[in-house]
Parts: C-alpha cells; sequence; structure tokens
C-alpha cells in the first residue's frame, strides 16, 4: 500500500510528474506540427530546397558531389579552372554552388531512411506527399523542436523561467519558423548552430565575471568550440561566418 502510494505521489507532485507534463506538452508540439504540415504545406517549392536534395540524393547512390543543376557560370568557371576535363563534365558535374554540410546531412538521412524516389504511376490519383519531401521535413522539424528548447533554456539562463516561456511561446507561435521548417532549406540547421553559439558566448562570458578561478584550458576550449561552430555555419550558408565579427568583439 506504501509503495502505491509512494508511486501515486511521484507521478502527481514527485519527479514523474514533470516528466509527463514534458511528454505531453511534446505530443501536443508534435501534433501541432503534423497538423500544419498536412493543412498548410505542400511540395517544396523553393528552388533551393530542391537542388540540396537532388544533391544529397546523388551523394547517398555513390556519384559524389555532383548534380544534374547545370549553372552556365559554373560550367564556364571549371572549363576557365581547367580542373575537370569536358569528358568528366559530360559524365559528372561537380556543384559548385551549394554549401556541402546541409546536402551531407540529407545524404546521411537517406542511408539510414528507406527513401521511396519512384512514384507508382499506376496510383497516380491516389498521390498526395512526396515520400522523400516527407522525411526530410521531419528532419528539419526535429532541428525546429531542438532550437525550440534551445530559446528556451537559453531565456532561463538569460533571465528566468518565465522570460523563457514567453520566449519559447512566440517562437513556436511565429509562422516563418513553421515555413522555413517545412520548406526543404537549411535554414532550421543555421538556426540551431546560432543558438548554440549564443549559448557558448554566454557561458564564457558567466565564467569570465563570476570571480571563480578557470583554468586556461577551459576557456580555450570554449573559444575552440564557439570558433568551431561559426566555421560550421558558414558550412550550410556562406553569408554565415560574418557572425565572427561580433564573437570576436
Amino acid at each position: 500500500m506504501i509503495r502505491v502510494q509512494e508511486i501515486i505521489h511521484s507521478l502527481e507532485e514527485g519527479k514523474w510528474a514533470k516528466r509527463i507534463r514534458g511528454l505531453v506538452l511534446l505530443l501536443l508540439i508534435g501534433s501541432l506540427g503534423l497538423v500544419y504540415y498536412l493543412n498548410l504545406t505542400r511540395n517544396f517549392t523553393a528552388p533551393e530546397a530542391m537542388d540540396a536534395a537532388q544533391l544529397a540524393r546523388n551523394i547517398a547512390d555513390g556519384r559524389g558531389y555532383t548534380t544534374q543543376f547545370i549553372r552556365p557560370l559554373s560550367l564556364d568557371i571549371l572549363r576557365q579552372q581547367g580542373a575537370v576535363s569536358d569528358v568528366e563534365l559530360r559524365s559528372k558535374f561537380p556543384d559548385i554552388t551549394n554549401p556541402p554540410v546541409y546536402p551531407m546531412l540529407l545524404a546521411g538521412l537517406m542511408k539510414v531512411l528507406p527513401f521511396e524516389f519512384e512514384i507508382d504511376l499506376q496510383k497516380a490519383n491516389e498521390f498526395k506527399r512526396y515520400q522523400p519531401e516527407f522525411l526530410i521535413w521531419l528532419l528539419n522539424q526535429v532541428l525546429f523542436f531542438v532550437a525550440l528548447i534551445q530559446v528556451f533554456r537559453l531565456g532561463e539562463k538569460l533571465f528566468d523561467p518565465s522570460v523563457a516561456w514567453c520566449a519559447a511561446l512566440v517562437f513556436l507561435g511565429t509562422e516563418l519558423y513553421w515555413r522555413f521548417s517545412t520548406s526543404g532549406l537549411s535554414t532550421m540547421l543555421l538556426l540551431v548552430l546560432f543558438l548554440a553559439l549564443a549559448k557558448t558566448l554566454v557561458r564564457l562570458e558567466e565564467r569570465g565575471n563570476d570571480g571563480a578561478p578557470q583554468g586556461g584550458g577551459w576557456f580555450a576550449g570554449m573559444a575552440l568550440w564557439a570558433g568551431a561552430l561559426a566555421g560550421l555555419g558558414g558550412l550550410p550558408r556562406y553569408g554565415f561566418p560574418w557572425v565572427i565579427l561580433p564573437v570576436l568583439v
């Protein structure tokens, strides 16, 4: 009897109460994302998203960092540099436009999950969603929820739980983020990297001002981590490394 009372108390007020509330909140957010995807989105519309996806497919199929999207400017640059012969350009056209991290991430996803690229034309009338685009959307939804948790934890660290909840709800209620999470673009990945960089800088600032003795190795490690995040952010989006300037300041 005592054991049953302890279990009930744990579920109502103990450590399991917070876990259950978190699980319910996670299910609600996941349901909201699914409803948004099924009712308010369509297939990829951004050319950049489709370009990254076909590049990732080539990588996953073992064709290397090659593309089927031939750009005249890229062709002219490759011919001027002379790094690739005309015969190689006809068989495998190397991509020199897209940053590498996001297509590589998608290629890894295509290796792990059962992507079905072919469409059954016999059931064309039943076709609603392209399965590979749904799986890519699923990856970006995971990144969206990771960014949501990062926003909450950053707000809690800088201010208090009330501000953290407010910031998380504003983030969750901003349709622009939902659009990016269903666009197939690398925006969600870039946002996760940026928030991780912000959290790192906050930790550096706190440890530098709290007066507690810290070894130089810890600061060097955190500085290297901040630099790695800033550099890694430039691989999904080439303009991101400009953030290094305020980081140094």
